[in-house]
């Protein structure tokens, strides 16, 4: 397996300016305020069950659209900073943290960068990149990666090409990518708005495709969301997803069936034509749900066919 993991110093760069409180996991306080937690998805998961049973409110594409249509049109930069009074419970190694959740896309950010450096692909395909948070600094530090951007929503894929073209951007973005990002003229950034279950590239057309937290939205077409990334799909794949494994049981199991979030498996992934190469939960992350890192390579027909 290929080790692609983080320094715990450079997680804590990261992470700690964005934390407002932390108290050990076990501690009595920590421990009610886990309870209350637990109960509160419980009965969201009890109630959106029974709802789907009786009036079949499953979750659509749709659904996803307009919730994120209405997200990115209302984004502020302001969320970026460590000054941000947006709080959620975090954890990591036996701490409970009162957090900015948007600390979690700095921590991405980091395993992107290496997991790119390692991997030195010649062009690069973000599925479901939002308005541009990651692909752009990415962009920006790797200038002469082609990279693309598919997105669902047209507020995204506004927002991000405004972003590519900046000589400048925002100071709070610059301020939260935890690599130096500069102009560069010779930039390579595109945008197209489609859904993740109609890719609309040839086969093999990237070297490298990401997700970030775009599978947690697509349970109801993961089967063909996740052939649509293999078919794309060159050599590798890097998932920053809540997979099952990460998410069986407590807390986290409830607000996955609530939501009707991804529910896959690593072990799922080989029936998609992945094997991954190195994968791992050892990073700060929501106390509901809990997103880890795989970085999975692409198996040739012949290994699938021998499988």
């Amino acid at each position: 397996m290929l080790d692609l993991s983080i320094r715990d110093q450079d997680i804590d760069r990261v992470f700690m300016p964005y934390v407002h409180h932390r108290r050990k996991m076990n501690s009595p306080c920590s421990l009610a305020v886990l309870a209350k937690v637990y109960v509160r998805w419980l009965i969201k998961r009890l109630r959106k069950s029974t709802e789907r049973l009786l009036f079949a409110k499953a979750r659509t594409t749709s659904d996803v659209q307009r919730g994120y249509e209405g997200k990115w049109s209302s984004f502020d930069y302001s969320f970026y900073t460590p000054e941000c009074s947006r709080s959620e419970l975090m954890e990591w190694r036996g701490m409970l943290y009162f957090a900015n959740p948007y600390v979690k896309g700095r921590i991405q950010l980091l395993f992107l960068e290496k997991i790119i450096k390692e991997l030195s692909p010649r062009n690069v395909l973000e599925v479901g990149c939002g308005r541009g948070s990651m692909i752009v600094p990415l962009g920006r530090r790797f200038t002469g990666i082609k990279f693309y951007g598919l997105e669902l929503t047209a507020a995204g894929v506004g927002d991000a090409r405004r972003l590519s073209i900046k000589q400048e951007l925002p100071k709070e973005m610059v301020d939260y990518v935890p690599f130096p990002i500069s102009f560069s003229e010779h930039v390579r950034l595109s945008f197209v708005q489609a859904s993740g279950d109609h890719i609309p590239f040839q086969d093999g057309s990237f070297d490298l495709v990401y997700t970030n937290q775009a599978l947690e939205q697509m349970d109801h077409i993961k089967d063909n969301v996740l052939r649509e990334i293999a078919r794309v799909t060159r050599r590798a794949a890097v998932f920053s997803e809540p997979f099952r494994d990460w998410n069986a049981s407590g807390i986290r199991r409830n607000r996955v069936l609530a939501s009707q979030y991804f529910s896959g498996a690593l072990d799922d992934l080989k029936s998609y034509g992945f094997v991954p190469i190195f994968s791992t939960d050892d990073i700060p992350s929501k106390v509901i749900l809990h997103t880890g890192i795989v970085v999975a390579e692409k198996l040739v027909q012949s290994e699938l066919r021998n499988s």
